[in-house]
């Protein structure tokens, strides 16, 4: 059985003839576009959630790791901003009972 080698062509090797040519496009809103309040609502609950991630990993349990210095203020802060959103805004990435187990966690 032989086996076969894919070698991706170098930008240096390809004619001008096989160069991608570009186009101009014009970017248009759209109705279900995030509005910049929400969009940093969900990088802040991100942030939040990452450092509870470090905090209870290589943050050997260090509260001033947490954005809110204090485990339950964090919490709280998490609950907050996921709470603020509708149910189709909401992060699909974390929910509530993900919340909740953090809580359980950080907060014993």
């Amino acid at each position: 059985m032989s086996s076969r080698v894919y070698t991706r062509p170098s930008i240096i090797n390809l004619k001008a003839s096989h160069v991608p040519s570009y186009q101009e496009f014009i970017i248009q809103p759209t109705e279900n576009r995030i509005s910049e309040e929400k969009k940093f609502q969900y990088q802040m609950l991100g942030r939040l959630i990452s450092d509870c991630e470090y905090y209870l990993g290589y943050g050997y349990r260090d509260p001033d790791k947490l954005w809110a210095h204090d485990e339950k203020e964090q919490i709280e802060k998490i609950k907050k901003i996921w709470l603020s959103f509708s149910e189709l805004e909401k992060p699909e990435w974390l929910t509530w009972e993900q919340i909740i187990a953090y809580e359980k966690e950080m907060c014993k």
